[in-house]
């Protein structure tokens, strides 16, 4: 009887090697699994990196160019402010240039 329970015990271990041995194939498999997706989800992230860092680039380009236009566009406003100034002037100038004309033909027509 002694032999009995012994071989029914080797027996239940063979079967819980047995178990084990799947169980272990079965989780060796996971872990490939796991390792190829580990890879490609690095190799995902390296690129959504990359497209990041270049998308950033371009940002900054972007602002770049974007200052540039705005320092041109507030000095050709104030070279507009300028130019309205100096075209006042010149306009009255004109103006009495033209009042001066006037009265020096007057003049001229008079003395004749």
């Amino acid at each position: 009887m002694k032999i009995e329970v012994l071989v029914s015990q080797v027996d239940g271990y063979k079967n819980e090697k047995q178990h084990l041995q799947l169980e272990l194939k079965e989780t060796k498999e996971l872990q490939v699994v796991y390792e190829n997706k580990c890879t490609k989800l690095f190799q995902d992230l390296n690129k959504v990196n990359v497209e990041f860092q270049e998308s950033k680039r371009e940002i900054i380009g972007f602002s770049e160019v974007q200052k540039e236009r705005e320092e041109r566009i507030e000095r050709f406003k104030n070279e507009l402010r300028e130019l309205k100034v100096v075209h006042e002037e010149l306009d009255m100038q004109h103006g009495t240039l033209k009042i001066r004309a006037a009265r020096l033909k007057e003049q001229y027509e008079g003395s004749k």
